[in-house]
């Protein structure tokens, strides 16, 4: 079987043989430019090293797209790698294929699915699937830049786990309308996130932040934790990164500043503990959003929340995401004010 590449580079992420899921049964291998400076750092090799080793043939320099396109078209083809186009072309017309799926594919099932592939009645496994929902929509809506969510992700349109049906004109493409209805509480939870994003500047900064104090607050405008406050662990095994975004930075449509955010971020399947950024003086932390909660979604409502009791550290259950506010306490008297009172009674005293 000759595979064909319709991504315009391929080859710059090199060969990881650790993530190989089964033996090679290519007999051609066809691209339309190859990289042979691989930049992933977990590369052994480039690509054109693994072919040559194998005795797989293959070509650069062709139009890829237009091949996806004619055997979109006219179906399945036979084709050979050739130097020059052999006189008689019957054999290849002859040549069938057999068992051509089992032949490239790997009898173990590396999937996850969160316990199980494919659709599934569980109800434990449902939730961790609900939950991984919020999660990616924190990821998306909590960052920097231009969101972009694709047509049909607010319900739930999962194309059947199929995530490059772009030349498709059938059901794994279609939009599946009655999902709406299935999945509405998708659909509200965007919604409201989307909503949260829109209310705080922090998240949207009109440039790139620059993880550096550029205004003498005495903060950056957006710095990175982890299990202790200051310090995010560079492991690359590491699945938990706290996010802190300081108010002082955006400004609301009153003239005010807005509030601080830390977004805590576990992706391990064991809960984690994160140090928490001491905030200014009179400030509090409290829990705006937590993926672990089913009840609301874990959406808590503006003025519900609760300052924590522990405003050192933080307790994130497993593949979660809580994001905490920091606002002023209610009659907490400014910084300077509170050091001023202090210079006054010590003069007294």
């Amino acid at each position: 079987q000759i595979v064909t590449q319709t991504f315009p580079l391929i080859g710059n992420y090199g060969v990881i043989e650790e993530d190989f899921e089964g033996s090679s049964e290519l007999f051609g291998y066809i691209v339309r430019e190859l990289c042979d400076t691989p930049s992933n750092f977990r590369s052994a090799y480039p690509l054109n090293d693994y072919l040559v080793a194998r005795g797989i043939p293959g070509l650069c320099g062709v139009d890829t797209r237009e091949i996806v396109r004619i055997t979109r078209e006219e179906g399945v083809m036979n084709a050979m790698i050739c130097d020059e186009v052999p006189s008689d072309l019957s054999a290849i017309r002859a040549f069938t294929v057999k068992n051509a799926v089992a032949s490239v594919s790997s009898n173990e099932n590396y999937t996850w699915n969160c316990g199980e592939e494919g659709p599934t009645k569980k109800r434990a496994i449902l939730r961790t699937r609900e939950k991984q929902l919020r999660n990616a929509v924190l990821l998306l809506f909590l960052s920097q830049g231009t969101p972009l969510l694709l047509a049909g992700d607010e319900f739930g349109n999962s194309q059947a786990g199929n995530n490059n049906a772009w030349c498709q004109d059938n059901e794994t493409a279609w939009l599946d309308w009655s999902l709406m209805r299935k999945n509405r509480w998708l659909h509200d939870y965007i919604a409201a996130i989307i909503a949260f994003r829109k209310a705080h500047p922090m998240f949207r900064l009109p440039r790139e932040p620059r993880c550096v104090d550029y205004i003498a607050c005495g903060h950056p405008d957006v710095s990175y934790h982890g299990k202790s406050a200051w310090y995010a662990d560079p492991d690359v095994s590491c699945r938990q990164l706290g996010i802190l975004y300081c108010g002082e930075y955006a400004e609301l449509p009153d003239g005010t500043k807005d509030d601080w955010f830390y977004v805590a971020c576990n992706m391990h399947w064991n809960p984690h503990e994160f140090g928490l950024p001491k905030l200014p003086e009179g400030y509090q932390w409290s829990a705006a959003i937590d993926s672990s909660l089913e009840r609301m979604k874990g959406l808590i409502p503006e003025g519900a929340e609760k300052p924590l009791e522990d405003q050192k550290t933080l307790t994130v259950p497993e593949r979660s995401i809580v994001v905490l506010r920091g606002r002023k306490v209610p009659g907490a008297a400014p910084a300077a004010a509170g050091k001023e009172s202090a210079k006054k009674k010590s003069a007294a005293k």
